[in-house]
């Protein structure tokens, strides 16, 4: 059985980048764990928003914050 995965928007995180501010994107799990890359402590929230998010769900290890 493969595991449910929702992607949210982190409310009041924004990232700057060149000047600009993007919202935040999480995965989560239904056990509410974080999506980590490999071998990182902090949670992912990639540059490139949700569809990037989703680009690398495959990858990403889910654990507690």
């Amino acid at each position: 059985m493969k595991a449910t995965v929702k992607i949210l928007k982190v409310k009041g995180l924004k990232q700057s980048f060149l000047g600009g501010n993007f919202q935040s994107y999480v995965a989560m799990n239904e056990k509410l764990e974080f999506g980590f890359l490999p071998g990182e402590n902090t949670p992912y929230t990639p540059l490139g928003g949700k569809k990037t998010l989703e680009k690398v769900l495959d990858i990403l290890i889910f654990k507690p914050y």
